[in-house]
């Protein structure tokens, strides 16, 4: 058995603690901005203090002030969004609403003296930010993002990019990044990958032109027996659903659900399933934009638990966003919006069996209280 990604995650989390640094002056809220001109204010502060994401040093006052004030600025700058996102997808509002949570939580952690938690907490937000992006095919329009001279290295300015939608850019500073001979962890080489099958293979939806480019990683010279392993594995799964003619445009609901019986059978039989093979991995990034791209074109009501819940079982085997668990929020969101609905309490199982797997034991006998508390709600939201 090679490394799983779970396991790359799991070392990634422990070990790793990054700046993210945003915007220092506070932003002039005007009520009257539209969705593309408050994201570009968004934009601009991500370009003003990015490069800062990978610092791996203390802050001095002026940027501790920087950092408490960026904050409060976003919060003001996200609640514009509001009335826009109102108007989008489920899946949109749910990140967007994540995001507000996060931002408080976050303002509330930057009044102590000790900033080395909310670093790590604002890290996260370049994440939730993809979690939205990376839902439907647009690219970046009116943000102009920034030159490459302002980073420190090819890694940080293509995570830039990808999380500003200049996917072509992050296309190629991760190409750059992965060619250079600097000596790479088992994570710095999988991470990028990532990234390359999430925007040619649930964004753009060209499998064909993901399995050319993940064919050309396969010399890498870093590569160790599991990460080679791991990108042949992908590759054999993007082939196979070449084969089987299944990666084309999903766009009729029961034909929708045909690949989801297909695609999430396994998770489908069995609760709380938390991993996938390579070839399984890819052909449920595939999914998961055929399920976004749906949802982002019509869907009605009855239709919406069950698009949840497998979002949820999508996401919980890849786990490309771990540093928040969508499947997590849309499960819950399953619950407690759609609680009418028979597949909310498949939710609810789902979500239940994930926590007593995540907490040893059969019957969760390790589960925190709070946890306890946070499933006792759910189970009363349910009719």
């Amino acid at each position: 058995m090679g490394v799983t990604l779970n396991s790359w995650q799991r070392w990634f989390l422990g070990g790793v603690g990054l700046a993210l640094p945003m915007w220092a002056a506070a932003a002039t809220m005007d009520p009257n901005l539209g969705l593309n001109q408050t994201m570009l204010r968004i934009g601009q502060t991500m370009e003003t203090l990015f490069p800062l994401i990978v610092a791996h040093r203390p802050l001095d006052d002026k940027e501790k002030q920087s950092l408490r004030e960026s904050v409060a600025s976003l919060q003001l700058l996200f609640a514009q969004v509001q009335p826009h996102m109102r108007a989008r997808s489920e899946t949109y509002q749910i990140s967007y609403e994540y995001m507000q949570e996060r931002l408080r939580n976050i303002n509330k952690t930057l009044q102590s003296a000790d900033l080395t938690d909310a670093r790590s907490q604002l890290y996260e937000l370049g994440s939730i930010c993809s979690s939205c992006h990376t839902q439907d095919s647009r690219g970046r329009t009116l943000f102009p993002g920034a030159q490459r001279s302002r980073f420190d290295d090819d890694y940080s300015y293509a995570e830039f990019n990808f999380i500003t939608r200049n996917y072509e850019e992050a296309l190629r500073y991760f190409d750059a990044y992965l060619r250079s001979p600097a000596r790479k962890t088992e994570y710095e080489i999988i991470l990028p990958l990532q990234r390359i099958i999430t925007m040619q293979l649930q964004v753009r939806n060209d499998p064909a032109a993901l399995v050319k480019s993940l064919r050309a990683y396969l010399s890498l010279p870093q590569h160790t027996r599991e990460t080679r392993e791991h990108l042949q594995g992908w590759i054999g799964g993007l082939e196979s659903m070449a084969a089987a003619n299944a990666a084309g445009e999903v766009d009729d609901f029961s034909a929708l659900e045909r690949q989801v019986n297909r695609v999430l059978a396994e998770p489908l039989r069995e609760r709380g399933a938390m991993y996938a093979t390579p070839q399984q991995e890819v052909e449920r990034v595939w999914l998961r934009g055929q399920l976004y791209r749906y949802l982002s074109r019509h869907y009605k009501r009855p239709e919406m638990p069950k698009l949840l819940y497998w979002l949820a079982l999508s996401d919980r085997a890849i786990g490309y966003n771990f540093y928040f668990s969508l499947a997590d929020l849309y499960l819950k969101d399953c619950i407690t919006h759609y609680a009418e609905y028979p597949y909310a309490r498949l939710c609810y199982q789902e979500y239940e069996a994930y926590l007593e797997h995540i907490y040893t034991g059969a019957a969760g006998e390790f589960m925190p209280d709070d946890v306890r508390d946070e499933l006792t709600r759910l189970r009363q939201a349910l009719h």
